[in-house]
């Protein structure tokens, strides 16, 4: 009796960690706010734990958008043309069909967020395929992250959180309030990144070289798209179109 008990116990503990998906996958629950307190970073996470969830939270209460842990499930290839096979396990991105289509005025594209505002010193690099399903968002040193915007017309500036979004063009920059984001732009005026291919699996790493954030796309060091005006520091953050997956992910001590 004791052991149906506790065997019962850790299956709805497993429910509540993870809910329930009509297709039988699971989407993760996370706290609603950054914990508290000094955290460890991660290094590569391993989605097959749950120790690093510990560390993540929605940037929205009750956010519609959620985040499952699920095979490939067919076999895919990488950037070099090697093969990704369809058990590895991933990160994909779950968002359900809304009534009017469209992600509310002001609500930032990037849904998931992992650390707080203790963490400097590191590199952020990830694995993504986007396929036909639409872009990736991405956030780094999230809290230093801020643009200022004059919205008030007034000349007084306000300082608002931005994120990164690869899309079918390339990398834009932009923030929850603006309607686009605008094109990150190399010395030549072109965008940084430009088209790539989307239905393969592509590498992001984001490094700093003191104050000057670097992208590294697919083993290819593309220049410096921030320059930040203090020390770095702040969590990382994710946002994607329904059915996008990551793998892969590594948060470390800064070489």
């Amino acid at each position: 009796m004791r052991r149906k008990a506790i065997l019962a116990v850790a299956v709805v503990a497993t429910a509540l960690l993870f809910g329930c998906a009509d297709n039988g996958q699971y989407p993760l629950e996370f706290r609603t706010e950054p914990k508290a307190g000094s955290l460890e970073l991660p290094g590569e996470i391993d989605l097959s734990k749950e120790d690093w969830i510990g560390a993540a939270y929605d940037t929205v209460k009750n956010d519609y958008r959620k985040w499952m842990v699920a095979s490939v499930g067919t076999e895919t290839k990488n950037y070099m043309g090697e093969t990704v096979a369809e058990s590895v396990q991933v990160m994909k991105s779950f968002v359900p069909e809304l009534a009017n289509g469209e992600i509310p005025d002001g609500l930032s594209p990037v849904s998931l967020r992992i650390g707080n505002s203790d963490w400097k010193d590191y590199s952020f690099s990830f694995d993504f395929l986007a396929g036909d399903a639409g872009g990736l968002s991405f956030a780094v040193f999230q809290e230093s992250s801020k643009t200022g915007w004059d919205y008030k017309k007034t000349g007084e500036l306000y300082y608002i959180p931005f994120y990164f979004s690869i899309g079918k063009y390339g990398l834009s920059l932009g923030t929850g309030d603006f309607p686009v984001g605008w094109d990150v732009k190399d010395e030549d005026g072109k965008n940084v990144l430009g088209k790539y291919d989307s239905n393969v699996w592509n590498s992001v790493k984001l490094t700093l070289d003191e104050k000057e954030l670097h992208l590294i796309f697919n083993g290819e060091d593309l220049g410096v798209i921030w320059t930040y005006e203090n020390e770095p520091h702040g969590s990382v953050g994710f946002g994607a179109a329904d059915g996008v997956m990551i793998k892969d992910i590594k948060i470390v001590h800064q070489d």
